[in-house]
């Protein structure tokens, strides 16, 4: 076994280890629809990743093949199912065994695997749309990072884009993750055009918004460009001359 194997092998643990104690120590609500400022920001999310992906042609989404790495229970499958993919065209792959047996329980039809996003577990051009949501900003290790992109790559296909959320700036609260600049996206996947936006207003902001106004108020302090912390693209491979 190699070096780099084995580098990724402790990556691996260490994610997983990390997301165990997650799911023992954090206040679930705040990532549900209870919360209010989480609400907010999902739907602000949802409503922009679907004008993107009409404007780079893909509406409907009947026809279009879609893999969600790091699908956790499958939260945003479900929302491509409301916004008319065909559960048969689905796919999802998370590290945690227990994330993708809810995920199975929710979505029946979908193809759903436990794997590593380094090593995809499908054949080159195999999907339309790749998701990465939160990934990449979840692995320290840098050649995993490179790894997991060359992956979502190798299954795109031709006309494929890869669909990219994740946050910009470190936690210094958090080290287990770390922010994914926009030259480091660039970095990555030299090879694409790429389209993208700020989006989603500080959480730390938002919360205290949801204790003290309403909606208005957030829609008002998430226009501001300097408060919003994660980024939204899409990537789509440039055609050779």
């Amino acid at each position: 076994m190699s070096e780099v194997e084995k580098s990724f092998i402790r990556e691996r643990i260490r994610i997983e280890r990390v997301y165990a104690l997650r799911q023992m120590h954090r206040t679930m609500s705040f990532f549900s629809y209870e919360d209010k400022a989480h609400f907010w920001r999902i739907r602000e999310r949802y409503s922009a990743t679907l004008e993107l992906l009409q404007e780079a042609g893909f509406d409907p989404l009947a026809q279009v093949r879609i893999l969600d790495v790091g699908c956790g229970d499958g939260r945003l499958l479900r929302e491509f199912i409301q916004w008319g993919a065909d559960p048969r065209l689905l796919s999802g792959i998370d590290l945690r065994l227990d994330a993708i047996q809810k995920a199975r329980r929710l979505l029946p039809g979908v193809e759903l695997r436990c794997g590593c996003a380094s090593d995809l577990p499908w054949g080159e051009r195999t999907f339309d749309v790749v998701v990465l949501s939160t990934v990449l900003s979840s692995v320290l290790d840098r050649e995993m990072r490179s790894r997991i992109a060359e992956e979502c790559g190798r299954v795109l296909s031709a006309g494929g884009v890869i669909l990219w959320y994740d946050f910009l700036f470190d936690n210094p609260k958090n080290p287990e993750v770390r922010g994914i600049p926009v030259r480091e996206v660039r970095e990555l996947f030299r090879d694409y055009e790429i389209r993208g936006r700020r989006i989603t207003l500080a959480p730390f902001i938002a919360r205290r918004i949801s204790r003290v106004g309403g909606e208005g108020l957030y829609r008002v302090v998430a226009w501001i460009p300097v408060l919003r912390t994660h980024w939204l693209a899409l990537l789509r491979r440039r055609v050779a001359a």
